[in-house]
């Protein structure tokens, strides 16, 4: 099972998605992140993280999508929404 997270902190998006699996089963796993509709302009890939590791550490660790407010401006539409999809495959 996965579980997406996310934290607004100083100015930013902070995006991860965590495995309910040990650090090791997570690790099989990546995930690839597009912010908006129009999402052929950027997309972030990670390896997802396990349950058991705290969040902030992964954070810290930059082992997720950040997204300043600045560039998370420019994905939202015209309601002031996010919308974002992600694929996950095999790491």
């Amino acid at each position: 099972m996965f579980q997406q997270q996310f934290e607004v902190l100083n100015s930013a998006v902070y995006y991860t998605i965590k495995y309910t699996g040990t650090v090791e089963m997570a690790s099989q796993f990546k995930y690839k992140f597009k912010p908006g509709i129009r999402s052929d302009k950027i997309s972030v890939s990670n390896t997802v993280s396990s349950y058991n590791v705290n969040v902030q550490e992964v954070y810290n660790t930059g082992k997720c999508v950040t997204l300043y407010y600045d560039t998370f401006e420019t994905y939202l539409d015209e309601k002031d929404n996010l919308n974002i999809s992600f694929e996950f495959s095999n790491a």
